[in-house]
């Protein structure tokens, strides 16, 4: 079933690999594609640093396309920094200067450790950082440059 299309049924998958990584002791799982490629954590999508140059795959990929992604790959080509959206492989995410995930819910969230692999110092990298200050300072509207992503956002009225 294609990523896209948000099915209800497709989340039990991360669901479980959830569990499998809590009772492992982690804080997230990494999901493969069928043919063994990056695709995802749970429900965040994967950002990888390496040379300062920022990395993130696409839907081939078997990836959630989503706002958070989108806005934060705005944020990087801002900042300066080259991104290349491209296959990701489990090397790619060993050898990275440094990783993250991005989601609605986790905006903005450093990788320091695969499995028993630390990447990078093992904590928030100084690109990582950058990326994640400005992801901030952006949605609570404290940069001008990104206002136009808060001001279409009118209330609404709901019945019950």
């Amino acid at each position: 079933m294609p990523p896209t299309a948000k099915a209800s049924g497709q989340y039990v998958n991360s669901i479980l690999a959830i569990r499998d990584a809590k009772a492992q002791g982690y804080d997230e799982p990494i999901l493969l594609n069928t043919d063994g490629y990056l695709a995802e954590a749970a429900s965040e999508n994967i950002f990888l640093i390496r040379n300062n140059t920022v990395f993130t795959n696409d839907e081939q990929d078997s990836i959630l396309l989503g706002i958070t992604r989108l806005s934060v790959m705005e944020i990087i080509r801002d900042l300066g920094y080259e991104l290349q959206v491209t296959r990701l492989s489990v090397d790619d995410l060993m050898n990275a200067d440094e990783a993250f995930v991005t989601g609605t819910a986790a905006e903005v969230v450093p990788i320091a450790q695969v499995d028993a692999k630390i990447i990078g110092a093992g904590r928030c990298g100084p690109i990582t950082l950058k990326v994640q200050e400005e992801y901030m300072r952006a949605v609570y509207g404290r940069n001008p440059a990104y206002t136009h992503w808060t001001h279409a956002v009118k209330p609404i009225a709901v019945r019950l």
